[in-house]
């Protein structure tokens, strides 16, 4: 068993999507060169957002758009490596436990009570 990878990639290089895979176009490239990845390999990090998470494992062979395949180690130089920051982006919202209304205590400064008024 092969353990999964992941890249980031940003989400304005797909060119093409089928709703079964996703082509994308391979960063920096002048030919126009474009491989195929399963879309259940491709994870967006928020809704509207403009970075993805692709993922592979070592025995993926990506299909290019003219017809040959690109192995997984040409595939890695072109995109960043997942990185563990962007685990932030996977549970973005922290709920505080909420607070027991009864185990409050508030203390006031003396020096803050009107004793002009007592």
């Amino acid at each position: 068993m092969s353990e999964w990878k992941k890249v980031i990639a940003q989400s304005n290089l797909i060119k093409y999507d089928t709703g079964l895979a996703y082509l994308i176009k391979i960063p920096k490239n002048k030919k126009g060169r474009a491989f195929w990845i399963p879309s259940k390999c491709v994870q967006f990090i928020r809704k509207n957002d403009y970075k993805m998470i692709l993922s592979y494992t070592d025995y993926f062979e990506f299909r290019t758009n003219d017809g040959k395949t690109m192995s997984v180690d040409e595939f890695e130089s072109y995109f960043d490596k997942y990185e563990s920051y962007f685990d932030e982006y996977e549970n973005p919202v922290h709920r505080p436990e909420a607070l027991d209304p009864s185990k409050l205590t508030i203390e006031i400064d003396d020096t803050l009570l009107d004793k002009e008024n007592d």
